[in-house]
């Protein structure tokens, strides 16, 4: 559903972060693959460059560095 909003607005940075938090999420609970980090990091990556300032778009990079390190 997250990848269906933003294929309607690109610019969705709430969208952008939950998909971020929810690909660290499953790394970290669940599938312990690098791709899920690559995708969290790269719905980051454009939801920074749209919301910057929206604190769910910091909260969800926190999760990146959360699941990285555990």
């Amino acid at each position: 559903m997250l990848d269906n909003g933003v294929a309607l607005d690109p610019d969705f940075a709430l969208a952008l972060a939950a998909i971020d938090n929810a690909c660290a999420q499953y790394h970290l609970h669940f599938e312990r693959e690098v791709r899920w980090i690559e995708r969290a990091v790269a719905a980051r990556q454009r939801a920074s460059s749209i919301g910057k300032e929206a604190p769910e778009v910091v909260v969800a990079e926190a999760w990146i560095h959360y699941a990285k390190e555990e």
